[in-house]
């Protein structure tokens, strides 16, 4: 009898001591739902212990929620952050036991956002000091990375990408431009004008093409009525720098560049490019390129420097003046050879199989009324 009575008192106290501890514990079901009251499947639950840091974490399931067991007592943070809502994050008191807590997640909202980096680059035409976006006037800039991502190696070419601008070429080898109806414009090589006739040359010593367009192109003299183009050429850099491309196309045409820079001492720089292209054309007239520019800088020191620059731009083509249209009066008919250049005119045949057109010379124009 006594047996049991201690056997009974030290269960009892094994009770007391345990029952105590149990009454502790604490657990919290989270329950994550969208504005409409529908369960947010598969979100990220975190729930952070304030005093101590802890963590727990979990998943909601398909009914949207997550219960977290064995909690101590305190103060918590619940984070949900579910794909498509804003994050969700609030604070509460866990006592002992059970708890719920309904978390209603907002959607998020839709943004887009661009961050675009890059060097403003001051254009040295029309003479304002200031990046483009605060200049009252009206230049567009075509820079080498534009150059090369169109392939374009002319200038004519170049200026056809440039709103209210026609340009063109004249017997295929002069270049001519029209600034919003106006012919008379100017055409400068690193701000020093370039007079007379523009023969149409290659781009792969140039850096930029800028185009001042209105009435701010008059800043650069008589002739700038409509426009001003100004073509800057590739500059030394103390930095090494080193570019080659060859291109081939349609008509025999093969291309090649090669170009380098860099520093020769600690206060001289260099730069040299160089380009050539080979080239047919439906009427079979072949063209040869060269351009050749080397150039020297040298920095006398912050404020001081002086730049070399040679040079060199050989273009061997021939000048289209146009087939001409021969009246079939005496029944003289175009012979279907005309359509190379340089063939005599007195290819075409006539009726009566002379091989000559009377008072026609060879080196007429045929498509200006003078002549």
């Amino acid at each position: 009898m006594r047996a049991f009575m201690i056997s009974g008192a030290a269960v009892g106290l094994l009770l007391a001591l345990v029952t105590p501890a149990a009454a502790q514990d604490a657990s919290l079901v989270a329950r994550a739902v969208d504005s409409d009251g529908g369960a947010v499947v598969g979100a990220p639950v975190v729930l952070i212990h304030v005093g101590s840091g802890e963590r727990r974490t979990g998943i909601t399931g398909n009914d949207g929620t997550l219960q977290f067991t064995g909690l101590t007592p305190g103060e918590y943070r619940l984070e949900i952050a579910a794909q498509g809502f804003d994050l969700h994050a609030q604070t509460m008191t866990i006592a002992a036991g059970d708890r719920t807590v309904e978390a209603r997640l907002q959607v998020a909202t839709v943004r887009e956002e661009i961050t675009v980096l890059g060097t403003a680059v001051a254009p040295t035409i029309g003479r304002v000091e200031a990046p483009l976006r605060d200049q009252p006037l009206t230049v567009n800039t075509l820079n080498r990375e534009y150059l090369e991502t169109h392939a374009i190696n002319d200038v004519v070419t170049a200026l056809q990408h440039v709103p209210n601008v026609n340009a063109y070429t004249n017997y295929g080898v002069y270049q001519y431009f029209t600034f919003r109806g106006f012919r008379e414009n100017v055409q400068m090589v690193d701000g020093i004008r370039n007079e007379g006739n523009r023969v149409t040359t290659q781009l792969a010593n140039v850096e930029r093409v800028e185009v001042l367009k209105g009435p701010a192109s008059v800043l650069y003299g008589t002739g700038a009525l409509g426009g001003t183009v100004n073509i800057v050429l590739k500059k030394p850099t103390p930095d090494p720098a080193y570019d080659a491309s060859l291109a081939l196309g349609r008509w025999d045409t093969y291309r090649g560049t090669f170009g380098a820079g860099g520093r020769l001492s600690d206060t001289l720089f260099y730069r040299f490019d160089t380009a050539g292209e080979s080239a047919t054309n439906y009427r079979q007239d072949p063209s040869r390129r060269l351009n050749v520019t080397p150039s020297l800088t040298w920095r006398a020191s912050n404020s001081a420097q002086l730049e070399l620059r040679y040079f060199v731009d050989r273009n061997r083509v021939s000048g289209d003046s146009g087939i001409p249209l021969v009246p079939l009066d005496g029944g003289f008919m175009p012979s279907a050879e005309r359509g190379i250049i340089g063939d005599p005119l007195t290819r075409a045949i006539s009726g009566d199989d002379s091989a000559s057109i009377p008072n026609v010379s060879p080196s007429s124009r045929y498509n200006t009324p003078q002549d």
